[in-house]
C-alpha cells in the first residue's frame, strides 16, 4: 500500500504554501521524515541558489522556510532536494 500526500487542513489560511511537482513527491515519499508528517530539507534551484531549513508537510508540499515570511521561489525550479536531521533545522548538534 502506498502513502497518499495530504495537504494538512489545519494550515492557517493566509499562510502560503507551494505544492511539489510530482517528481519532488514520489522522491520525497521515499526518504524519512524530520518529525511526525513533515521533512526539513535544503533545497537548490536551477539558478544555483539554495534555501536551507524549508518545511515540507507531508511529503507535497512547501509550507515555511525558516526565517522568512515567504517562499520566494517556483517549485518547477528545484534541481534538487536533501532531507535534513531535525536537530538541524533547530540550530542543535
Amino acid at each position: 500500500m502506498s502513502r497518499v500526500p495530504i495537504i494538512r487542513h489545519n494550515l492557517k489560511e493566509s499562510m502560503e504554501y507551494k505544492k511539489l511537482p510530482d517528481k519532488w513527491i514520489k522522491y520525497l515519499m521515499s526518504e524519512p521524515e524530520s518529525g511526525m508528517g513533515y521533512q526539513i530539507v535544503v533545497i537548490t534551484l536551477t539558478d544555483g541558489r539554495q534555501f536551507d531549513n524549508v518545511v515540507v508537510d507531508s511529503a507535497s508540499a512547501i509550507v515555511e522556510i525558516k526565517g522568512s515570511d515567504k517562499i520566494p521561489f517556483d517549485p518547477n525550479d528545484i534541481s534538487s532536494i536533501e532531507v535534513k536531521p531535525y536537530q538541524k533545522y533547530w540550530g542543535n548538534k
